[in-house]
């Protein structure tokens, strides 16, 4: 029996959309940090209505991508080397102790599902050094899948969720960053040698090469142009 679409279903869906959406339009770049957002202005492009567009704003204000700018307008969150700090403060404290407890609890599976994020990270890295279009957007993709996958068997949903929110809030600056494959293939060579730690089953080598690789991050991500103005 096929079921019937409430008019809810059909503003759940229009929520989810717009969402996604403007959320989007954040992460790559195409309203800038900072920007003001007029909120009739987004809601006559998205043609959505504006309670519907408020519930939006209101979740990307949770996760800390907008900023309230008085009754009528929304900022997009600004960048900073102070927010990157902060941000890879976190992932490091979250991601290692995720990959901990993932290598206490995880078995063959886990392990196999990690080999398989890489795998597809590997692929990515290809594509770059080939010059095929769109690979930065993707490799920012599967490259959260392969870190979600670090600490998947952690046994928290609560710390895989902060840590996906997090990785939106990364990507902000490394779209920005990773603009050449020799990026690609120093991150690739990280991953590796933290895949290498885990099949191994030595876990302090593993979140050390971790906390290592996330440094790195943080030194790269600090070098974008953008930010050598901002305090």
């Amino acid at each position: 029996m096929n079921k019937i679409v409430t008019q809810q279903d059909v503003g759940r869906a229009r929520f989810l959309d717009v969402l996604h959406r403007l959320r989007t339009e954040i992460l790559n770049g195409t309203v800038e940090p900072n920007q003001k957002l007029s909120i009739d202005d987004i809601a006559r492009r998205y043609d959505v209505s504006t309670g519907t567009l408020r519930e939006v704003i209101s979740r990307l204000v949770a996760e800390q991508l907008l900023i309230m700018d008085g009754q009528k307008g929304v900022r997009v969150t600004p960048i900073s080397v102070a927010d990157i700090d902060d941000i890879i403060n976190v992932r490091i404290l979250l991601e290692t102790h995720a990959l901990r407890e993932s290598m206490r609890r995880g078995g063959h599976a886990w392990e196999s599902g990690i080999v398989a994020s890489q795998h597809k990270l590997s692929r990515i890295q290809r594509d770059a050094l080939e010059g095929r279009e769109q690979w930065n957007t993707e490799w920012h993709r599967t490259n959260r899948e392969f870190h979600l996958a670090l600490g998947s068997a952690c046994g928290s949903p609560r710390i895989l969720q902060i840590l996906n929110s997090l990785f939106d809030q990364s990507q902000r600056y490394g779209l920005r960053f990773l603009q050449s494959h020799g990026a690609v293939i120093k991150f690739a060579n990280d991953h590796n040698e933290i895949i290498e730690a885990i099949l191994a089953h030595d876990m302090e080598k593993a979140c050390e090469r971790l906390r290592a690789h996330l440094e790195q991050v943080r030194f790269d991500l600090t070098q974008v142009p953008k930010l050598s103005s901002v305090s």
